[in-house]
């Protein structure tokens, strides 16, 4: 008998709402729409915007998948969510559970037999008003029958907003869930009765608490906090006897994964973690004491790269297997079934896509899939062990099928000083003698790009671009002695990795060497910024998306932040990425844009959001009026109410349509040599 395979969904995915009064669905009748042909050109909400199917699960005997479909009134306008059922033996016939307009989905679950769980923004009309409320509902999977467990009215513009979610589902006999819901400043663990209603708050959090590890009894033994100003996770356990917490462990925000928390054990006195200690070169998967605090046992690991997480499941809990990044996301099982199923889950949808199991049924005998890659926007399937069957349940996005997205390949390059180095190319569908080539560093820099759908990459090359990301040394994912070989090499060797790849590119002779660009966020801006202000650079237009220009003024910033007692830890950190303000004063500033503005030669874009937390948006400012006062050809736009990340699908709209707009621009003076700067 297999077990219940449940993937912990916080750890693909981070729920964020973003509410706009022109989001609202006006008073029409809502009928479900049938799928958009694929006609005309794709644009850029269709990468960015919520997905067509935005949510899925299976019933827990694995004969149905629901799933939660939104619909549009017009390309601009997302006007209602539907819910949907489709049964294994009748996919193609989905029947509609839920069609309403006055609610948007957050999530769904398949909470129990004949029950689901969802948590929407329900709203209610007035005469000349309307009220918005988070709701948890349960939903009669046979009647389309609602109960309201849980409403509160939405706190316009409330910051770190997190929706409900379900902790825990709980033993099949049970008809209770645990969830996590915010009320206040605090977040509380709250049984429910998804059949009755009846709710009772057994524990609570506080305004940080983001996470809960419970045991099968639903109590708590590991929380995890976030500091909201400075994104400081800290990790509090108790055992199974106590109900007074300890500090663990504690995380600055720029430690890419160093201590995560998976799943507790089956006696709740161990926890197995993601982890990287004691000089470890790669994360791989520990048994944690949770009373000693001692790293007790290594549970599994790569050879080559960092682990990424991995599967606890069952009745007993117990470990079944861990998943990691080369250039997709790959699995690993102990059981030998499970590891035959993944590897017919790989075969039928290639290499080049990874997979995660979104749910399954509570037998484990059927996985519910979601897959993406370069090719795939997104899509579901349902893999059923007994018949060893891959059967197709729907795409994410149906305004991007596989004919319109573009291929990516991996890349492979030695530094000059020897260092192999990886990253990948994206070709446009139409292949020209010669074309332009879009180099798009990742932020972090502690980070790195993989195989799969990315938006920007799709957008550019929709648009007839190739595009290039590099995973340049300092890139998070490959080790320990990978990731800090980047450690002060900001606008150095990380650089010349970057040149040097596309060097590798020009070799291969399809690149028009006239039109290559660079378009970068974050550290990718930083890296934008620091290529065009060099003075042998190569690029004929740039693009800086929440970029640093100025070394030491961003040192002297996270130097006076007061947030928090960890602040000097988080300021040695950025330190060792950059440089002593005091001892590399003039490394550093060899390195920083700002200070070598006069090397500019081409048009610039500066993107920042006014509210940037991470960036200050004065990092743009001052590079842009400096490069005014010295005519240099520089584009400035400032978005109001936005923040370094978590960008909404309106904003992204708007930076890429401008960004599309000033490459567009670029082309043209390449072609005329006429470009000249704006009023």
């Amino acid at each position: 008998m297999r077990n219940r395979v449940w993937t912990p969904i916080w750890q693909f995915f981070v729920f964020a709402i973003v509410i706009f009064v022109d989001l609202l669905p006006p008073f029409s009748s809502a009928q479900p729409q049938p799928q958009p042909q694929y006609n005309g050109p794709i644009s850029a909400k269709a990468f960015v915007d919520t997905p067509d199917v935005f949510d899925a699960a299976i019933s827990p005997d694995g004969s149905q998948v629901v799933l939660a479909r939104s619909h549009w009134e017009s390309e601009a306008r997302r006007t209602w969510d539907t819910i949907e059922i489709i049964s294994a033996n009748n996919p193609t016939q989905p029947r509609i559970l839920i069609n309403r307009e006055d609610f948007m989905v957050n999530w769904i679950a398949w909470a129990k037999k004949d029950r689901l769980v969802a948590s929407v923004i329900g709203i209610s009309y007035q005469r000349r008003s309307y009220t918005l409320f988070n709701q948890i509902i349960a939903i009669d999977t046979n009647t389309g029958v609602e109960k309201i467990l849980s409403s509160s009215p939405v706190r316009y513009f409330q910051t770190n907003y997190r929706p409900p979610r379900i902790i825990s589902f709980g033993n099949d006999q049970s008809p209770e869930v645990l969830m996590s819901i915010q009320s206040g400043n605090s977040e509380n663990l709250t049984k429910i009765n998804v059949f009755t209603g009846a709710k009772q708050t057994i524990e609570s959090g506080n305004a940080d608490t983001v996470e809960w590890l419970v045991d099968e009894n639903f109590r708590a033994q590991v929380r995890v906090d976030i500091e909201k100003k400075t994104s400081i996770q800290r990790f509090y356990a108790r055992p199974p006897n106590s109900n007074s917490w300890s500090l663990i462990a504690t995380q600055l925000p720029a430690q890419r994964r160093e201590f995560e928390m998976i799943a507790l054990n089956e006696e709740a006195t161990k926890a197995y973690v993601l982890a990287q200690p004691n000089g470890e070169d790669r994360r791989a998967i520990w048994l944690f004491d949770l009373r000693t605090q001692a790293f007790e046992q290594k549970i599994a690991e790569n050879e080559k790269y960092d682990l990424t997480g991995a599967y606890v499941t069952g009745r007993p809990r117990a470990y079944r297997g861990f998943y990691y990044y080369d250039n997709a996301l790959r699995h690993h099982f102990a059981d030998s079934e499970d590891q035959a199923g993944a590897d017919e889950i790989q075969r039928v949808l290639g290499e080049n896509r990874s997979w995660t199991i979104f749910d399954s049924a509570n037998d484990g005998n059927i996985w519910l899939i979601f897959a993406s890659g370069p090719r795939d926007a997104g899509s579901y399937w349902r893999y059923n062990f007994e018949s060893k069957a891959l059967t197709f349940v729907t795409n994410a996005r149906y305004d991007l099928p596989a004919d319109k997205l573009a291929a990516m390949q991996p890349i492979k390059w030695n530094a000059s000083d020897g260092l192999e180095l990886t990253g990948y190319l994206t070709m446009p569908n139409s292949i020209k003698a010669k074309m332009p080539l879009i180099v798009m560093p990742h932020g972090g820099p502690e980070s790195r790009d993989i195989l799969e759908f990315n938006p920007w990459v799709q957008f550019f090359a929709a648009r007839g671009f190739m595009v290039f990301q590099p995973n340049f040394r300092g890139s998070d994912g490959f080790g320990r002695q990978f990731r800090e070989s980047g450690r002060l090499q900001w606008g150095r060797r990380m650089r010349t990795d970057i040149e040097e790849g596309v060097e590798n590119l020009i070799r291969q002779g399809n690149i028009d060497t006239s039109q290559i660009m660079i378009i970068g966020a974050s550290y990718g801006g930083y890296a934008t910024l620091n290529a065009v202000t060099q003075s042998d650079s190569r690029y004929a237009c740039a693009i800086s998306v929440s970029g640093l220009s100025d070394l030491a003024s961003f040192l002297e910033f996270e130097r006076t932040r007061r947030e928090s007692a960890y602040r000097p830890e988080i300021y040695n950190f950025w330190k060792s990425l950059i440089g002593d303000p005091i001892r590399d004063a003039n490394e550093i500033r060899q390195h920083s844009p700002f200070q070598n503005l006069s090397n500019l030669a081409v048009p610039l874009l500066l993107i920042h959001g006014k509210e940037d937390e991470i960036v200050p948006m004065n990092q743009s400012k001052m590079f842009y009026d400096a490069a005014m006062a010295r005519n240099k050809n520089v584009e400035l736009q400032i978005m109001d109410y936005v923040g370094h990340s978590g960008w909404s699908a309106d904003t992204e709209v708007m930076a890429l349509s401008n960004m599309s707009y000033f490459i567009t621009k670029c082309q043209i003076a390449a072609e005329t040599n006429s470009l000249t700067r704006p009023n």
